[in-house]
């Protein structure tokens, strides 16, 4: 469940402006103080887009989930489906379980686009995302957010690494 409050003035600005609120994250604001490590794909010199395979950590991503909540996955398909499945009882268990370093090699990993992102001087870090959409990986990252939630995780988090393409 997600609260959030609108107040009249809201409404009517949303309205008039037609455009919804901008997603910015700032990887400082979130204990990621250089940034995420990132490798640029190359595609070719005839591609419109940009791609870049990074590693994301768990604790990143579960944050700027409890942060930002469903607006990080209006663009995918499905929304967290709970710990009852097959698949994401596994998530949770690798996530609370005696080997969370083993999250990365485990774990396919998220796809997220956004409308820009800002690097590190040395450009190997991404330190800047604007509008990022998770549209595959939706259960990993809610799975990270609910362990935290239901305070299941405590230092074990910061060996957790999650794989990211980001376009």
């Amino acid at each position: 469940v997600e609260i959030n409050l609108w107040t009249l003035e809201r409404f009517y600005q949303a309205k008039m402006s037609n455009v919804y609120e901008s997603i910015r994250i700032n990887c400082r604001d979130f204990n990621c103080e250089e940034g995420i490590q990132c490798l640029k794909a190359n595609l070719g010199d005839n591609n419109a887009y940009d791609s870049y395979m990074a590693i994301v950590p768990g604790k990143f991503l579960a944050d700027i989930y409890l942060k930002h909540g469903s607006r990080l996955l209006e663009g995918n398909v499905r929304a967290f489906l709970s710990v009852r499945g097959k698949v994401n009882r596994k998530i949770r268990e690798t996530i609370i379980g005696k080997h969370p370093e083993n999250f990365f090699t485990y774990n396919n990993g998220i796809a997220i686009v956004a409308r820009s992102v800002e690097f590190s001087k040395d450009g190997t870090k991404i330190v800047h995302f604007k509008d990022p959409q998770i549209i595959n990986g939706g259960q990993t990252t809610a799975s990270l957010a609910n362990a935290i939630i239901k305070k299941e995780v405590g230092h074990n988090m910061e060996s957790l690494f999650v794989p990211m393409k980001l376009t």
